[in-house]
């Protein structure tokens, strides 16, 4: 995708993205929880529903975070409730 890098390692991440304003990690759960530590803001979409998984995000500790946004929805076609949430990190 254009605008997009890849990279292998934290590392190598952190020396890319030295210079920009704002990068977002797309993970899979050991992406999420390698990054996790790092993150001063975290854009999530909460899912109200219990489903059968076997990977999820990594444990979010609210005490550290504070929400900047929050928008609830329906999605009526599978019948559950989500969230969009910004947080940011408490310095």
């Amino acid at each position: 995708f254009a605008g997009c890098e890849k990279a292998s390692s934290v590392k190598e991440v952190l020396q890319k993205i030295k210079n920009e304003k704002e990068a977002f990690v797309i993970g899979g759960e050991s992406i999420y929880r390698q990054f996790y530590p790092l993150a001063g803001k975290l854009y999530l979409t909460l899912v109200h529903k219990k489903f059968d998984a076997d990977t999820f995000f990594p444990e979010i500790n609210y005490s550290e975070w504070h929400q900047v946004s929050r928008e609830d929805y329906h999605d009526e076609k599978n019948d559950f409730d989500y969230s969009y949430i910004d947080l940011i990190r408490d310095a």
